[in-house]
């Protein structure tokens, strides 16, 4: 089933821009910081803390995102393998409302890229941060929303797979 979803995950990606930039952020550097890490086992635990609208033409969105992990352990942002099969990825849909549901239109996937100045992992109490360029040409006037979802393959079995999806209205 894992393979399934890689597939089809691999398969939709692509019609969004890459990133304009990307950083791995520590934590005490973001604002409302808050966040604890995740006591007990070692575990993973990926979240997307802010999701919000940079610039919108008729064409296009830029939007700007922040994953936090707030596990206690590094998370590796390109996997082990040469293939993008165990990296991690998003999704993004358009959506009537601001919760994920079955019906809601999805429009592209992007897997991360390593930052120049990173590891390549995301340590624990870190985030990445980043940007992306989202073409509109799907959305009707019935999507008031766009929903993210990250590691949608299930790659990390994490501490709380619930937190794994952000929205914001435009």
């Amino acid at each position: 089933m894992r393979f399934l979803l890689s597939a089809i995950l691999i398969l939709v990606i692509f019609s969004c821009s890459p990133k304009v930039n990307n950083t791995i952020v520590p934590a005490d550097q973001l604002p409302d910081s808050n966040l604890s890490i995740k006591s007990g086992d070692s575990c993973y635990d990926l979240q997307i803390i802010s999701l919000k609208l940079l610039e919108k033409s008729k064409k296009e969105v830029v939007v700007e995102y922040i994953i936090m992990n707030n596990g206690n352990q590094a998370v590796n942002i390109e996997g082990e393998k040469r293939s993008k099969s165990d990296n991690i990825g998003i999704q993004i849909f358009f959506s009537g409302d601001d919760k994920f549901n079955r019906g809601d239109l999805l429009v592209d996937g992007i897997f991360l890229e390593t930052p120049s100045d990173s590891d390549g992992t995301i340590p624990a109490k870190s985030a990445y941060k980043a940007q992306l360029i989202i073409d509109l040409d799907r959305k009707t006037s019935f999507h008031s929303s766009l929903i993210m979802h990250v590691d949608p393959i299930q790659i990390y079995n994490e501490c709380d797979e619930t937190n794994n999806y952000a929205s914001m209205k435009f």
